[in-house]
């Protein structure tokens, strides 16, 4: 069932990355009702409708399927930071955003996770609406969105799975990428608990458009492999440490209360071709 998952997930990048190159809707991300408070310094913003994240002083990484151009703006923390280049990866869903302006903060890149290693996800964008017996349908309205999950799978794709409270797999906080969460982050905690690391950026997710429904899959490029190309643009120096979720809402988190995160995905390619044909 997992393989068949992953199966659709990629079949559905494959069709909806194209039609989104160059295009300019909206796209946000879904968040359930009980995510996270966001980090007091978060690195994570809206590019083209959707996501992007913080990676050095003048330089936001994205997925390349949402497209966006130079003259647009990347708003992160209520500041808008306008694009002088972009840079859309040969080979990979990865676009690197050039900014005219430095940012105040960023993220550090990370090592590949390992399965069963715990993750935060993070992305702009809507919020869950009302529950289902079998997960959430989305709503809005927008805004930042934290949660958490484990890692399933961890090769050029990381995958997480969206579990139900209470079963087996799920954790405080449960999240999910969901629609327009495309370009948002998936993060390690530093071993001393101080700090994120930027590993993977979210890319597509299974299951039906509107709503995050339980045993769903979503994934994350990760950046392991892609380093070498990212370091022959970024130049970072010494990184800004970034925050935490404030410990009462990601260390002492009730148990049984599911809060999908930041969902981003390949669904806003749906939305936009919809549009062009009206």
């Amino acid at each position: 069932m997992r393989d068949h998952l992953r199966r659709r997930s990629v079949a559905l990048a494959a069709c909806l990355a194209a039609p989104v190159l160059g295009a300019t809707g909206a796209a946000r991300a879904v968040v359930v009702p009980g995510g996270f408070t966001p980090p007091a310094q978060s690195y994570i913003g809206a590019w083209n409708g959707a996501s992007g994240v913080a990676v050095g002083e003048r330089w936001v990484l994205t997925a390349r399927h949402v497209g966006g151009g130079v003259g647009q703006t990347f708003v992160m923390n209520d500041q808008a930071f306008v694009a002088a280049h972009v840079f859309p990866s040969p080979r990979a869903d990865l676009a690197l955003i050039h900014l005219a302006d430095p940012l105040p903060g960023w993220y550090e890149l990370g090592p590949a996770p390992i399965v069963g290693q715990r993750v935060l996800l993070g992305g702009h964008g809507l919020v869950a609406g009302p529950a289902r017996a079998d997960g959430f349908d989305w709503a809005g309205p927008t805004q930042e969105a934290w949660g958490a999950n484990t890692v399933e799978s961890a090769r050029t794709s990381i995958s997480v799975r969206f579990d139900a409270p209470g079963t087996d797999g799920a954790i405080d906080g449960e999240a999910i990428f969901a629609l327009y969460d495309s370009g948002g982050g998936l993060f390690t905690v530093s071993d001393d608990n101080q700090s994120l690391h930027l590993v993977g950026i979210a890319t597509g997710l299974s299951g039906p458009l509107g709503s995050s429904l339980f045993g769903s899959y979503a994934y994350a490029l990760s950046l392991d492999s892609f380093q070498p190309w990212l370091s022959a643009f970024i130049h970072p120096g010494v990184p800004i440490t970034s925050s935490l979720p404030p410990p009462g809402s990601f260390f002492n988190r009730p148990r049984g209360v599911p809060a999908p995160g930041a969902v981003i995905t390949l669904g806003v390619a749906v939305l936009l071709v919809a549009r062009r044909r009206r």
